[in-house]
Formats: structure tokens, sequence, C-alpha cells
């Protein structure tokens, strides 16, 4: 169950550290966290937060910091007052109690404030926590810079490759901004309206369609033809089969090169390493049927199980697409 009005008392050489300094917090069920306190960010004493810290650089000479709030709390920021002053940028506002200053973060939209001391001025971010679940570090014209995306992005080298599952645009968010337009190698790359102190981006590739040549011979039998290769612009093209049954085995050259336990989803294949390796390019796959009184029933979707049970055997091969990875 939830943990709700918690307050914390912390010990610590310079005093005791009430957290938070006024009222409480609420922890949902299942949740975790590690509230910072008592640290030193560029000179500034903060006393505590009630966001957690996702990672700290330096962007040429000024230091960043980034939060990132869970569900439930709101972020605030408590600095010692002494010889601090506080800046917000957006989505903040700030406040001064006995001698300490308050930054009060919304929830909706990244917060963004400036602390600053006898160090120079610090650039603080607060984040939800899934663009936190969305954030990459990346090296971007000499400098590293946060990049939020729902895509999957891998640094290599000077440069990265973004790939995208079944779908042939993105968005990309940049923090802190650019001063110039990043270059992609495929697609079309445009500015967009997005989150503010951040470049935002939307990035558009051709659309690649490309569907299964599927023959059925039997109940239990299924032969898909697999492309010979992988289409310019693509990484990879994954062959799902939704299915109910019990396990699905998938055979090349009368050779088994893949199996799978049924578990409540489609069976995802990548074909990419197939079309490479293999002269052909006619895939078979053979399943067998799920039973009624199988031991595992209980860790499949309720929905499945009362299918199960209502037959002596159960298998239901209901689809085969093919979904397409794209890569820039």
């Amino acid at each position: 169950s939830d943990k709700t009005g918690l307050r914390f008392n912390i010990a610590t050489r310079g005093g005791q550290v009430k957290l938070p300094e006024h009222g409480g917090i609420t922890i949902s069920s299942g949740e975790n966290l590690v509230l910072p306190f008592n640290i030193d960010l560029n000179g500034n004493l903060l006393n505590y937060a009630t966001a957690q810290l996702l990672t700290g650089e330096n962007h040429g000479d000024v230091p960043y910091y980034v939060f990132f709030n869970t569900k439930g709390i709101n972020p605030e920021f408590c600095f010692s007052g002494n010889g601090a002053s506080i800046k917000p940028l957006a989505n903040c506002r700030v406040s001064r109690h006995s001698g300490k200053l308050f930054v009060n973060c919304n929830t909706d939209k990244p917060a963004h404030f400036i602390v600053s001391g006898k160090k120079g001025k610090t650039h603080i971010l607060v984040v939800n926590k899934q663009l936190a679940l969305d954030a990459y570090q990346l090296v971007i014209n000499g400098d590293r810079h946060l990049v939020f995306s729902r895509s999957l992005i891998l640094e290599t080298g000077s440069d990265a490759e973004v790939f995208t599952e079944g779908k042939s645009h993105y968005t990309l968010s940049i923090f802190p901004q650019l001063k110039s337009t990043p270059k992609i190698d495929i697609g079309t790359l445009a500015e967009k309206p997005g989150y503010p102190l951040m470049s935002n981006y939307s990035v558009s590739m051709p659309e690649i369609d490309i569907k299964p040549d599927i023959l059925k011979t039997g109940t239990r039998k299924v032969l898909v033809n697999i492309p010979q290769n992988i289409p310019h612009g693509l990484n990879d093209i994954f062959l799902n089969i939704d299915y109910i049954g019990d396990t699905g085995m998938a055979f090349l050259n009368g050779e088994l090169v893949a199996d799978e336990f049924y578990k409540g989803i489609a069976w995802e294949i990548g074909l990419k390493r197939f079309s490479q390796e293999h002269n052909d390019h006619e895939m078979g796959f053979y399943f067998r049927p799920m039973m009624n009184n199988a031991t595992y029933l209980i860790d499949l979707p309720d929905s499945v199980a009362r299918l199960a049970r209502s037959e002596k055997q159960t298998l239901k091969i209901n689809n085969v697409t093919f979904k397409p990875e794209y890569k820039s």
C-alpha cells in the first residue's frame, strides 16, 4: 500500500535535516527512490530534494545537474540561503523561509532554474520519470548533451545511430540547446515545438511496407518466405507470430534455428541474421498445442488460461506479420 505523510529527520555534522521541511511526502506502492540530502552542488549546499538525481555534467564551463521526480511527489529543492541566489527559468517558483531557499517545480513539464553562488552559475533541470527513462548522454559537437527519445540510441564514435521499431518517424529533445541543427544520413529532420530550453526535432524516414508471404500447410505448420536482403534504411525486420499454444519451433534447411515457449505475447524473431547466413529463404514453423492441465496456466493471462481450460488442447495461429526496425 502507499506510504503517506512521510517525513525524515536526518542527523548530519551540520545539524538536523528535515526532509521535507514542511508537510510530508507519499511513496506509491511498489515505488523505490533515493532522495539526496546535504550535497554540494558546485559550492551551493543542497539541504535536500524530493526529486532523484539522474546525472551531472559540465557543458563547456557551466555545470548542469538533472533530477527526475517520482509520481505523486512534487519536486522541492531546499538550498542553504547563505550567499546563494536562484533564478527560475521555466515551470518553477522560488521562495525563502527561515533563511533557506526553496524551489518548487511543476510535475507536468520540465522545470529549469539557475543557482548562483561563489563558484558561478549551476543549472538544474527537473524532468518526469518517463523522460528520465528515455534519456541518453551523447557527445554532440564536442559537448555532452542529454537526448530524450522513445527510440533506442547508440553512440558510435563521434556519431549516433537511432533505431525505431515499426515507425518511420520519431522525435528528439536535446538539453542543453544546440547551437546548430544536427545532420542525419537517412530521412529528414525538422525543428518542432516542444519542451522549452531544449532543442526539439522530428525525424521522418521513407516508410517501407513489407508483408510476409505465408503458406499454411496444416493446423500446426506454417511456411513463411523471409526477405533475402534487408532494404536500405532498415536495421532489421522482425517476424511476429501471434499464437496461442505450448511451444513453437522454426526451421531453415531442416535445421532448428529458433524455438519459443508460449508466454502470453507474440513470438518475435529478428530475420537479419537468417537472411545473411542461410540460402534457403523459406522458414518453416511447427507448433505444439497447449493442454488443459498444463501447470503453467496460472502464469498466463486470465483470458488465455480460461480458453485453454475450456478445451482438451488449444492451438491458435492468429496472425503473422513483419515489423521493420528503422535505422538513421
